[in-house]
């Protein structure tokens, strides 16, 4: 009764949303990028070299269904009625992934023969940095609409663990909740060639190799002690010179419950006043950091 095994195989698809095919479409400008046929050293005329241009933005109605295969593998060990640990193996494999080619991978300049079909230059063989050029005769830009990518194969570990301690002086709870990404690999398109995203930024953003979720919790009558704190290892930056440290904040709170209808809890989040990590992506504009990942708001 102390041991417990679980797994899983499943199969399934996402048609496209009413978003992802009829959104309208829209000219905005692209991250700060580099022309990847005019300027592929990265140094020259601004007009091409560290630019916005212009890109169109919206749903398309050739959209497929995404289609996955999912299994798992799990081994849960409570050797005790307070004590329970658990190991699960996970694998995900998606075809026909909808998304958009991220700038990293669009404006390579060693992916240019692959993605050339999606820039559509002006009179003077030129990707607009005007947006009052487009839409119009002399609108160049690149087409970033939503498509099917190709596939997505990754694998991994969860790691769970939870403890209470029963004392005189109250009750303490642990719990342990990680993530370990052994392989996450993606297409920019259909039957295109695979790119490695653990660690790396690559595409869109990073895949970070290893997550943690670690929370302590004390509770004694009418009153609650918590404490609860985060990780994300780091990953070679966009410029693969840079590489962004890991991450980890610590959030604490605590709680009294003076009657049965009513509770005041005080909570801080990022004790430590923890700094994002700095990062040069420019897939959300922000200079200096990435924002989906860290704050910079501080404690």
């Amino acid at each position: 009764k102390e041991v417990l095994v679980r797994g899983s195989y499943s199969t399934g698809f996402r048609a496209p949303s009413l978003y992802e095919l009829n959104a309208a479409q829209t000219f905005t400008n692209s991250g700060t990028v580099n022309d990847p046929l005019l300027c592929p050293t990265g140094s020259g005329s601004p007009a091409v070299c560290r630019a916005q241009f212009m890109v169109l933005n919206g749903g398309n109605l050739t959209l497929e269904p995404e289609k996955s295969k999912n299994a798992t593998l799990g081994l849960v060990v409570q050797p005790m009625n307070d004590l329970s640990v658990g190991l699960d193996f996970w694998w995900v494999r998606l075809k026909n992934q909808i998304g958009v080619v991220g700038d990293a991978s669009l404006f390579a300049p060693a992916n240019y023969a692959l993605f050339s079909q999606y820039f559509h230059r002006n009179s003077s063989n030129q990707l607009s940095t005007n947006g009052n050029q487009c839409p119009g005769a002399n609108c160049g830009y690149v087409d970033v609409r939503q498509q099917n990518l190709g596939g997505t194969n990754t694998n991994g570990i969860d790691i769970t663990a939870n403890y209470r301690l029963h004392t005189a002086v109250g009750t303490f709870t642990f719990g342990l909740n990680s993530t370990y990404v052994a392989k996450y690999e993606y297409q920019d398109f259909r039957d295109g060639p695979w790119n490695q995203n653990v660690g790396v930024y690559s595409g869109t953003g990073p895949v970070f190799r290893w997550q943690h979720t670690l929370n302590t919790i004390w509770t004694k009558d009418q009153f609650t002690l918590g404490a609860t704190a985060y990780y994300k290892s780091g990953y070679l930056d966009v410029d693969p010179v840079d590489r962004v440290s890991h991450y980890a904040t610590l959030d604490v709170f605590g709680s009294w419950k003076p009657i049965k209808q009513a509770t005041l809890t005080l909570g801080v989040r990022n004790v430590t006043d923890r700094d994002p990590p700095l990062s040069y992506q420019t897939q959300v504009f922000q200079a200096g950091y990435d924002p989906r990942f860290a704050s910079a708001i501080g404690r």
